[in-house]
C-alpha cells in the first residue's frame, strides 16, 4: 500500500531507524523522482535496468560510509567525553588544590620568619615557601592554558625583567 519514497519517509522520521542508509532500485529515472528521492533521505538511486556489479559496489560503498560515520560518531563521544574529564581537572585544580596549598604557603611563610628557628630551619622554610610558590604558579599557568582553550583568557600584560627571568632559568637548569 505504500511506494518507496512512503517507506523511506517512514524511516527517516523513526528515531531507531533514521540512519539506515536507503539506496532506491527503481524503473523511474526523471530527474524529479531522484531528486526527491535523495531529498527525503535516501543515500542513493539506482534506475533500471540494474547492473549487478554496480549495484554490489554502490552497496559496499555506503557499508564502508555507514562505519566510517559510526567509527567517527564513537570517536566524537570520546573527544566530548575527554573534554569533560579535563574540565572535572581544571576543577579540581582550581579548587581542591589551590585551597590546601594557600595553608601551607601561610605556615611557610611564618615559619620562615620565625626568630627562633636554626639558620638550617629558616633556610628550609623559605625553600617550602618557594616550592609552594612554584606549584601555586605552575597551577596558574595551566589554569591560564584551559582559559586559553576555552577562549576566555584575558591577557594582562605587565613589565618583566628579561635578565632576572633568564638568570632564574639558567639556575634552574645547572
Amino acid at each position: 500500500e505504500m511506494d518507496g519514497m512512503e517507506v523511506c519517509r517512514r524511516l527517516k522520521v523513526a528515531p531507531e531507524m533514521r540512519d539506515i542508509p536507503v539506496i532506491f532500485v527503481t524503473a523511474k529515472d526523471q530527474t524529479d523522482d531522484i531528486v526527491a528521492g535523495l531529498k527525503i533521505g535516501a543515500v542513493d538511486y539506482v534506475t533500471k535496468p540494474v547492473n549487478p556489479d554496480v549495484l554490489k559496489a554502490r552497496v559496499q560503498t555506503h557499508i564502508r560510509l555507514k562505519k566510517a560515520q559510526e567509527k567517527l560518531k564513537k570517536e566524537m563521544e570520546l573527544v566530548l567525553e575527554n573534554a569533560e574529564l579535563r574540565e572535572d581537572v581544571e576543577r579540581i585544580t582550581r579548587h581542591d588544590l589551590k585551597n590546601p596549598l594557600g595553608i601551607i604557603l601561610g605556615y611557610a611563610g611564618l615559619l620562615a620568619e620565625d626568630d627562633s628557628l636554626s639558620e638550617q630551619n629558616a633556610e628550609a622554610a623559605r625553600t617550602m615557601e618557594e616550592s609552594a610558590y612554584n606549584m601555586l604558579d605552575m597551577i596558574n599557568r595551566s589554569l591560564d592554558l584551559y582559559k586559553m582553550e576555552q577562549g576566555t583568557y584575558q591577557l594582562n600584560p605587565r613589565p618583566v625583567d628579561i635578565v632576572k627571568v633568564i638568570n632564574k632559568t639558567m639556575a634552574e637548569v645547572n
